[in-house]
């Protein structure tokens, strides 16, 4: 039987901690727990608003809509008819039907699922796409109305609709189809997109085994003893030091609403550059003898090749646990507003080349280096010290972390289990590294998903 181990083993190559000092800033702890309670409150505010019916995406049933046209052209094309598309279709529908009054977006996506199905669209159904200021809504309307359209207007039409999107896409194919060109579906609803999903679930499936497998492995390893978790970059603090992480962090949330705000009017690659400038001055404290620096806060060196294993490791691990876990809070909370995040609504949208690449390198590059040096490099330790207990301070520090994001309260599971990886991680490593790639590694894909599957 293996000698009872201690909580985390320290390697010897860790931060030299000082001589206790008896000096305590707690005034730092009640700063952090306002900072936090109003961000927290700020997200929930927003998150409950009312929105006008306008304001609403409808993108999970304009995916739905694709699936079933991708289907059924799939069917199509080997000769036969789906079964239950039409009931699907039905269902779809009776949906959207009282929403087509209220939004632009509704009766556009109405329009196109009565001209699939070969029925009459009224008059009521396009009069929100008539009547919006919107030219594409208006090159909609024109579509889908009654009067027969000329070639000359198709052309004119699609380039104002545009064909980066399902909808438009399909609008294109219904507005080429009137005026005889009977080619227009098989190129535009290319079936390549269908067979990349089918793929990319496929994929997954793999990667949700793999993680559970590695989940297994993982439980073996310990038992046996073997990989042990090394604790924290930041292991063997002082209260003093931890006071001053707790400071560092609620001065960085602060500067992470103000600095946005500040240089916002001077362009976006300002508004950009905001949150890089609030960890620079966070990490400018330890220069008056509070907190940590950053090569302190990441921990020792790591190779690139261990960083990375660990961090796809968990990656692939944590899937299982944001799909059951984030399910299970979705479900909870299905009466609530659906979750949403400004970055998804901006790939979801007509996006620019230029937003596009400023919301991947947000998203993959400064959200993961950041959030993990301020939450898992600042506040886990912090936390560690006095708590004393590794779950506490990986519980609170990950709830913590859901709950400032924006996507609202049916989110905070699935935000809250990556947390928990990204701080396991950590401790398993004693580096920073492996949870920042991992957490990259998180946003790439959901990012990529928004943009090209969804």
């Amino acid at each position: 039987m293996p000698p009872a181990e201690p909580v985390f083993v320290l390697a010897d190559s860790g931060p030299s901690v000082p001589k206790e000092n008896p000096r305590r800033l707690l005034a730092a702890w009640v700063l952090l727990g306002l900072v936090f309670g109003l961000l927290i409150f700020n997200a929930l505010s927003a998150y409950f608003e009312p929105r006008p019916a306008s304001a609403r995406s409808w993108a999970g049933e304009t995916l739905q809509f694709e699936n079933i046209t991708s289907l059924n052209q799939l069917a199509a094309s080997g000769g036969g008819a789906r079964q239950g598309a039409g009931q699907s279709l039905d269902a779809l529908e009776q949906l959207i039907r009282p929403e087509r009054g209220e939004s632009p977006t509704a009766a556009g996506l109405y329009a196109a699922i009565q001209r699939e199905r070969g029925q009459p669209i009224a008059e009521e159904t396009l009069r929100e796409l008539v009547y919006s200021l919107n030219p594409r809504d208006q090159a909609l309307a024109r579509i889908y109305g009654p009067d027969p359209l000329t070639q000359g207007e198709v052309d004119v039409l699609v380039s104002i609709i545009g064909t980066e999107h399902f909808l438009g896409r399909l609008a294109a194919v219904h507005a080429r189809e009137s005026v005889g060109d009977r080619a227009a579906r098989a190129e535009l609803l290319s079936q390549s997109r269908t067979l990349l999903r089918v793929g990319f679930v496929l994929g997954g499936l793999g990667v949700f085994a793999l993680g559970i497998v590695l989940w297994i492995y993982f439980v073996i390893c310990r038992a046996d003893g073997s990989h042990r978790p090394l604790g924290s970059p930041l292991s063997g603090i002082s209260w003093f030091q931890a006071d001053g992480l707790a400071l560092q962090v609620a001065l960085f949330l602060v500067l992470m609403v103000l600095l946005p705000a500040l240089l916002a009017p001077f362009g976006p690659i300002f508004a950009l550059v905001a949150l890089p400038l609030a960890l620079v001055a966070v990490l400018a404290l330890p220069k008056y003898g509070v907190g940590v620096d950053l090569f302190q806060a990441l921990g020792p060196k790591i190779r690139f090749r261990n960083a990375l294993g660990w961090g796809l490791a968990g990656a692939s691990a944590n899937l299982p646990l944001v799909l059951v876990v984030g399910g299970l809070g979705i479900l909870i909370f299905r009466s609530l507003p659906e979750p949403s995040h400004p970055a998804v609504e901006v790939l979801q949208g007509s996006a620019s080349a230029s937003q596009v690449w400023r919301v991947f390198l947000l998203g993959v590059v400064f959200a993961p280096f950041l959030e993990e040096v301020v939450f898992r490099g600042m506040l886990l330790p912090a936390l560690l010290r006095v708590t004393q207990r590794p779950w506490v301070a990986i519980l609170i520090s990950s709830v913590l972390f859901a709950a400032i994001h924006p996507q609202g309260i049916a989110a905070w599971f699935a935000l809250a289990t990556v947390g928990a990886m990204c701080a396991m991680l950590t401790l398993q490593t004693r580096s920073l590294w492996p949870a920042i790639l991992m957490h990259a590694t998180h946003n790439f894909v959901l990012l990529s998903i928004s943009r090209w599957m969804l």
